[in-house]
């Protein structure tokens, strides 16, 4: 699926993809990863050593499918960059920890320079209200959308350094 995201992006057939590995209560089973309970039962780990070396194993795969994607994308040529270099790619969870069901300081990465928008290769501690909102209006931003709200967002963020 990841090929064919790349590819469609590439051909120049959409510009937006969207692309879930699983749902919030996913009761995927990641057999091939040796984990022996589904994604949503792993994630209440309850601190326990075995849930979460498998929910470990899960976030692994999860963010090695990403960098795959990334890498795909990288090495696709489109004038003088990269489609990477063209593009955004936001990688998230709906919660910080499946456990507590936390929303504070929830795990995002954001690869690719979106044209000039985004300097990469940066951590960004967003703080405040609503940083999440704050990050998708700035992704916003970057393709020229003007709105100064998003969602409950109040103020975007400097993602170019």
């Amino acid at each position: 699926m990841m090929d064919v995201l790349a590819l469609a992006l590439q051909c120049d057939m959409t510009r937006v993809v969207t692309f879930m590995l699983g749902a919030w209560e996913s009761e995927y089973f990641y057999n091939f990863l040796n984990v022996g309970g589904d994604h949503h039962s792993v994630s209440h780990h309850v601190g326990q050593a075995e849930q979460l070396r498998e929910l470990e194993a899960i976030d692994r795969w999860e963010v090695e499918q990403y960098a795959y994607l990334a890498t795909r994308l990288k090495s696709m040529t489109e004038g003088g960059s990269t489609v990477l270099d063209n593009s955004a790619m936001l990688f998230g969870s709906d919660v910080s920890d499946g456990d507590s069901h936390s929303y504070e300081n929830m795990p995002t990465i954001v690869a690719g320079r979106l044209g000039s928008a985004i300097t990469p290769g940066r951590h960004i501690k967003a703080s405040g209200e609503h940083p999440a909102a704050n990050l998708l209006l700035s992704l916003l931003r970057g393709h020229g959308v003007t709105d100064t709200k998003f969602g409950n967002s109040t103020s975007a963020l400097n993602l170019k350094a």
